[in-house]
Formats: C-alpha cells, structure tokens, sequence
C-alpha cells in the first residue's frame, strides 16, 4: 500500500505538477526539452487572447458610441461598427485615421 502511495505521488510530482522554479511545466517535460515549445505556445494563445480583448472592446467602444449619437450620426459612422472594420489596437492605442470623425482618440485600454 505505502510503496502505490509513494509511486502515485511521484508520479504527480514529476508528470502533471507544474513547478515555478522551472517556468510553470513539469520536470518531465523539462527533462525531455519541451520547455522552448510549450512557453512559445503559451506566448501565442496569451497573444491571441490580447488581439481578441481588442477586438471586443474596440466593438463596445462603437456600440457605445452609436448608442450615444442620433441616426444621422450613426449613419456618418457606415461600416465602423462592423468587427472586421473596427480599428486594429496597438501597443499604443489605435490609430487615429482609422477612427470616424469626431471621435476619443484614446488608447482601447483607457475606453470602457
């Protein structure tokens, strides 16, 4: 019985906990040299995941406008309110050509 509890928890330890001190994977996969492909990994799903909060917010910004303006307004606004029209965010904020007329000129993260 103490020899199955002992194999069990090893075999947690080294398989399925991820350790901090060797960037958040298990020794095994350390072991067997994934660490460059699974941070790599992580960087692109965490990139994606910034470019789609972009995408949303940048969507509410303009449902927020249009709820904000007459129709003649919303009418100046077109194709603005489409998601694949929707100003592209940068580290910086948006570009500001890319905004219809008259509108903040902030960066997405200071919009809510």
């Amino acid at each position: 019985m103490a020899k199955r509890v002992v194999k069990q928890f090893v075999s947690d330890y080294n398989d399925r906990r991820l350790h901090s001190a060797i960037g958040y994977i298990t020794p095994s996969d350390m072991l067997a040299g994934k660490q460059k492909a699974i941070h790599e990994e992580r960087d692109r799903k965490l990139e994606e995941a910034r470019e789609d909060r972009a995408k949303i917010r940048a969507q509410q910004a303009a449902a927020r406008y249009a709820k904000s303006t007459g129709p003649e307004d919303r009418a100046m606004l077109g194709s603005y309110l489409s998601a694949e029209s929707m100003p592209k965010a940068s580290a910086m904020g948006v570009e500001a050509e890319s905004l219809p007329p008259n509108t903040c000129h902030l960066p997405l993260a200071t919009m809510r």
